[in-house]
C-alpha cells in the first residue's frame, strides 16, 4: 500500500522528491534480500531515495541501493555511534528522535580539539 501511495503522490506532483521508507528487516532475509527489496520497491514507487534502518546500514545493502541510482538516508540516528556509522557511509540525510542531541553531538565532533 505505501508503495502505491508514494507512486500516486509522484504522479500528482512529479517535481517533488520522494523517499521510500524501508521497514524493519524480515528475519528470513539476508542482506542481498534487503537490498533487492529496497531497490524493487523504490523503483515501483518512483522514489528518489530510500530510508533504511540503522541495522540495515551495511556495505552490501548500501552498495546495491546506490548502484541502482538511489540516495540513501538512515533512521534512527540518535547517538554518537550511529552518527559515526552514517558518516563512514557518507549518508547525506538522517532521521532522529532527538534533534537537539544530534545537533550537539555533531557540533562537538566538528569542533577543533
Amino acid at each position: 500500500a505505501s508503495v502505491s501511495l508514494l507512486a500516486r503522490c509522484r504522479q500528482l506532483c512529479p517535481d517533488i522528491r520522494t523517499a521510500l521508507l524501508l521497514g524493519p528487516t524480515k528475519s528470513y532475509l539476508r542482506h542481498d534480500g534487503v537490498a533487492y527489496e529496497a531497490v524493487h520497491a523504490a523503483r515501483r514507487a518512483g522514489a528518489d531515495s530510500v530510508h533504511i534502518g540503522l541495522d540495515q546500514l551495511l556495505d552490501p545493502v548500501v552498495g546495491t541501493i546506490r548502484a541502482a541510482g538511489f540516495d540513501i538516508h538512515v533512521y534512527p540516528v540518535d547517538d554518537q555511534d550511529a552518527l559515526d556509522r552514517v558518516a563512514r557511509f557518507r549518508v547525506p540525510e538522517v532521521v532522529t528522535d532527538d534533534p537537539a542531541r544530534l545537533v550537539a553531538l555533531r557540533r562537538a565532533s566538528s569542533s577543533p580539539a
